[in-house]
C-alpha cells in the first residue's frame, strides 16, 4: 500500500481536503523549494487514523520534511505522524468548558423570561434549519430560508452578548455557504461538505 492509502485513508475522495493534497503531491516531485512553498498548504496536518488492531481511532498531527537531490529537486518527502489523541482530547475538553462558561456569563446578564425565550426560539429555529438540509437541492428557496434563520439566530446572540454561541452559528453558517455554492453551480455536494455542514449545526445545538 502507498502512504497516501495508508495514512489518508479516511479522507472523502471527492472532498476539498483530498483533492488539495493530490494537487500538493503530483506538483511537487522533481520541482525546486519554491514550488515545494507554494503547494506545502495543501498537505494535511492532522488525521484520524484507525489501525486493523485499533479500538478507536487515533489522532495523528503530521510534519512533512523536503528531501532534494543533487540538482535540489525535490526527491522524496519524509513524513512523521505523532499520535496526540489525548492531547486533542484535552483541548477540546478545554474548550468546551471555556465556552460553557461564556455562555454562563452571558446568560447572567439577562432576565429569567428573556433566557427562557430565547433558549426556546433558538431551538425552534434550529431545528427547523436541520430540517431544510434535507430540502437543500430542491432549489434556492430552502437554502434563502435556512440562511434567515441562521443569520437572525447569530445577530439574537450577538444582541445578547452570547459571543461563542454567534461564533459558533457563524460556523455553521459558513459551512451551509460551501454547500450553496456547490449547488447554485448545479454540482453534487460532496459527502464530506454536507457531513461539516451538519456537524456544526449540531455543535450550535451542543
Amino acid at each position: 500500500h502507498s502512504v497516501y492509502d495508508f495514512l489518508f485513508k479516511g479522507l472523502a475522495p471527492e472532498g476539498q481536503d483530498a483533492a488539495g493534497l493530490r494537487t500538493a503531491l503530483g506538483a511537487v516531485f522533481d520541482e525546486d523549494d519554491l514550488q515545494w512553498m507554494l503547494m506545502e498548504d495543501n498537505l494535511i496536518r492532522q488525521v484520524e487514523y484507525q489501525g486493523a488492531d485499533d479500538d478507536e481511532k487515533k489522532i495523528l498531527r503530521l510534519t512533512y520534511t523536503p528531501l532534494w537531490n543533487k540538482e535540489e529537486a525535490l526527491q522524496s518527502i519524509m513524513i512523521v505522524a505523532e499520535d496526540v489523541t489525548e492531547i486533542e482530547k484535552l483541548r477540546l475538553e478545554a474548550q468546551r468548558k471555556s465556552a460553557e462558561i461564556a455562555v454562563i456569563q452571558g446568560l447572567v446578564n439577562m432576565s429569567r423570561s428573556e433566557v427562557e425565550a430565547f433558549l426556546s426560539g433558538a431551538a425552534e429555529q434550529l431545528n427547523l434549519a436541520k430540517d431544510l438540509t434535507e430540502k437543500l437541492d430542491q432549489g434556492p428557496e430552502p437554502r434563502q430560508h435556512m440562511f434567515r434563520i441562521l443569520h437572525t439566530l447569530k445577530g439574537n446572540a450577538r444582541m445578547y452578548g452570547l459571543n461563542v454561541l454567534s461564533e459558533a452559528i457563524h460556523v455553521a453558517e459558513t459551512a451551509a455557504v460551501e454547500v450553496h455554492q456547490m449547488l447554485a453551480a448545479n454540482q453534487i455536494p460532496d459527502e464530506e461538505s454536507r457531513q461539516k455542514m451538519m456537524r456544526e449545526l449540531y455543535n450550535v445545538e451542543g
